[in-house]
């Protein structure tokens, strides 16, 4: 979870506060009580504690909380499938399950903490607005155990676009994955507002794209360019100095209060370019760019002196 000590807007990634809203519905007065026990008073019914409890925003954030801790929890389901959904590959079948359907077939499906959450939203409305907080508080780590997908755009394209800003608000960490031919067209997130998002993980590849959002609060940005090595072959770099300038420019103009950048792999730059980004950012206070390799524009060498490296498709 990210955090900023030295920020003064949204310093804590806190589901409570994001949904104070939708929680204000809910108060612990008897004189405002929450809409269930209101019904239940109506038909003549008594709530038992057990579902007091379980409509206490404050108890389910307890709850909500430690689900959301446990990385080590596994869970199993058994789900039947029809043999024809071509949607749907077969994985292993469950054991023990009796059922002369013979159109159908049992699959079992792996889920963790993030399904846990995922199946806590379709309890009720109240559950969903307080759950959708701390599974969309970091989708990089949530999201791939449930959609085996964790990339900002490729979540966000699967959903409506008009539900987009409900789930945008409360993401705190975001990854941005390895795309192929990714452009703003592929999803526009421009219109989005993420109030919430301090860092982002942005992981490229031969093209490196970084998408337009409005993030205002982003102040750690983490970079893991494809880099590739072995004994007997050629070294790959796919952000070399042809692209790295494209790359910083877009991090200019998306995170301009940016303060802290890491380059988490090998990378190539134009001799001084890493040196002039720096004067651009008057925020930046860390770089780590100790992986990135200086170029020399005017004789095409490498500093340190190395052997030109493989980049991209062709030798240069």
């Amino acid at each position: 979870m990210a955090s900023n000590p030295t920020s003064n807007v949204w310093t804590m990634a806190d589901p409570i506060n994001a949904l104070a809203p939708a929680m204000a519905a809910t108060s612990l007065h008897d004189d405002e009580r929450p809409a269930a026990a209101a019904a239940a008073t109506a038909n003549n019914t008594t709530l038992t504690a057990a579902q007091r409890a379980l409509g206490n925003h404050l108890i389910l954030s307890g709850i909500f909380s430690y689900i959301q801790m446990d990385w080590d929890g596994e869970w199993t389901e058994c789900v039947k499938k029809p043999e024809d959904d071509e949607l749907n590959e077969k994985s292993r079948e469950a054991k023990d399950v009796d059922d002369d359907d013979d159109d159908c077939y049992h699959e079992t499906l792996w889920y963790r903490f993030g399904g846990v959450l995922l199946r806590c939203m379709l309890v009720n409305k109240f559950w969903f607005e307080l759950a959708v907080g701390f599974l969309w508080e970091d989708v990089s780590q949530s999201a791939p155990m449930i959609w085996d997908k964790n990339d900002l755009t490729t979540l966000m394209s699967a959903i409506e676009p008009g539900r987009r800003q409900m789930y945008a608000r409360h993401m705190v960490v975001a990854q941005e994955g390895r795309i192929f031919c990714r452009t703003d067209q592929s999803v526009d997130l421009s219109d989005l507002e993420f109030p919430r998002l301090e860092e982002v993980r942005l992981m490229t590849e031969y093209e490196n794209y970084l998408p337009r959002m409005k993030a205002p609060n982003v102040w750690e940005l983490s970079v893991n360019p494809r880099y590739e090595s072995d004994w007997d072959g050629p070294e790959i770099y796919t952000l070399t100095e042809y692209n790295m300038d494209e790359l910083l420019d877009q991090i200019a103009e998306r995170f301009p209060n940016l303060q802290k950048l890491t380059f988490e792999d090998r990378a190539m730059a134009y001799e001084g370019t890493m040196e002039e980004f720096r004067k651009r950012m008057p925020m930046l206070t860390e770089i780590d760019d100790n992986l990135v390799t200086e170029v020399v524009a005017d004789t095409h060498t490498l500093r340190p002196w190395l052997d030109r490296p493989w980049s991209g498709s062709l030798w240069r």
